[in-house]
């Protein structure tokens, strides 16, 4: 398999390994109540991110975040719908929700976090996207949180671009290829590692 479809968990891996404290929230992120505008959504797809176009983090989480998107670009979004409401699963397992309104834009958020010798690292990860238009523009933020016994503790949002397609049941991967692993993962391992004070 590809390292450059891996990007959620890996970079979700490599922050925490150099942080922690993750989880999904148990909000739905104040989807609205009528869903009869609302268009069907449900499906696969493909998300795949750029290099950071903005970021208040500390310089060492943005290196650590380019190097793990440099490696792991892409991953596959499995959705489902109730409503306004979306639920799902991402390439690694990670369990995502989130929301689209009647004009087809969703927005979706998974949570990783890893903890290495008390240096906890937790990434949400929010993709936007509208989610009607394939391929869509969208934009990815991976809001970092560091703290515990780690070089650094920050609280900071990472920006990047994104290309969101519907994959077709045809195009689906191989049973030879390996699960591949998100960025937020990556990112959380990662960064945990590197950053045990």
């Amino acid at each position: 398999m590809s390292e450059a479809r891996r990007w959620p968990s890996v970079v979700f891996s490599v922050l925490c390994t150099a942080l922690v404290a993750c989880g999904s929230g148990d909000d739905d992120g104040g989807c609205p109540d009528d869903a009869s505008a609302v268009p069907d959504v449900a499906g696969d797809y493909l998300v795949e991110i750029d290099q950071l176009r903005s970021s208040n983090c500390p310089a060492a989480v943005d290196d650590l975040l380019e190097e793990v998107l440099d490696e792991s670009n892409s991953c596959v979004y499995d959705l489902s719908q109730d409503g306004a409401r979306l639920l799902g699963t991402s390439c690694d397992g990670l369990a995502v929700r989130g929301c689209v309104d009647s004009d087809g834009n969703a927005s979706v958020t998974e949570s990783a976090s890893e903890s290495q010798q008390g240096c906890n690292v937790r990434i949400d990860a929010t993709i936007e996207a509208n989610l009607i238009q394939s391929p869509s523009n969208g934009q990815v933020d991976f809001r970092v949180r560091i703290s515990g016994n780690c070089i650094l503790q920050t609280d900071c949002v990472a920006r990047t671009d994104a290309t969101v397609t519907e994959v077709l049941p045809l195009a689906s991967t191989s049973a030879s290829d390996s699960p591949p692993r998100g960025p937020a993962g990556e990112a959380a391992r990662a960064l945990s590692a590197t950053l045990i004070d």
